[in-house]
């Protein structure tokens, strides 16, 4: 857990010494900035044996609109034998997290500035969203080829039931996950796994494989 806890107080310095004008965390308390943002990030793959499981699946973890780099970044320290990408539209917050990435010495992450509707998913992964938007519209979102498995996690707050009653054949729920926070906050993982027959509908599309490759 020190490595951990000496990650977030970097982390932290970051965000509020050279890069404090772009308000990239409204936490900037360290305790509550360790448990929120960083723990919260990490938690539920500890927790979850789905999770764990879905998890060992993949070598290729995808983080879409990561901001100020959660769950991007303690993922990375988490899982450092993965490759982990970042994909984010606003260009200041992938230099800033480029920053962060390299003061950290993070290796294992690979940063796009670019839109995820205009990439098609062409590697099995695990694609992440925190805090970004409405379950239904994101998983719309996301184009994947055919015969390639994708899982996708999305964090969320007590309410999110009101999410899950939408329509959608190429996806489906596998699991939800409640747990508390150390200040007792509840917390939301759900996991949601792809038909694997593709999700194609526009031919104008980059693919990831040719994105991240180095």
């Amino acid at each position: 857990m020190l490595k951990l806890e000496t990650f977030a107080t970097n982390y932290l310095q970051l965000l509020t010494g050279p890069l404090g004008g772009l308000n990239l965390t409204k936490i900037l308390n360290p305790e509550d900035f360790f448990n929120k943002q960083v723990l919260d990030s990490i938690l539920p793959f500890q927790m979850s044996p789905v999770l764990q499981s879905i998890l060992g699946q993949h070598d290729l973890l995808i983080d879409v609109g990561f901001g100020g780099g959660f769950p991007l970044f303690p993922l990375a320290i988490e899982f450092s034998t993965k490759k982990i990408v970042g994909i984010e539209s606003i260009g200041k917050k992938v230099s800033a997290c480029t920053l962060i990435r390299d003061s950290l010495g993070l290796s294992n992450i690979h940063l796009i500035n670019d839109r995820l509707e205009k990439i098609l998913i062409d590697r099995p992964c695990l694609i992440t969203f925190k805090a970004v938007g409405r379950i239904c519209d994101l998983l719309n979102f996301i184009n994947v080829a055919a015969g390639c498995k994708v899982s996708v996690v999305f964090y969320k707050g007590p309410s999110f039931r009101d999410e899950l009653y939408f329509k959608n054949s190429n996806w489906s729920c596998v699991e939800i996950f409640e747990y508390l926070l150390a200040d007792n906050s509840a917390r939301s993982t759900l996991l949601y796994e792809n038909v694997p027959r593709g999700t194609l509908k526009n031919k104008n599309l980059v693919k990831l494989s040719e994105l991240i490759l180095e």
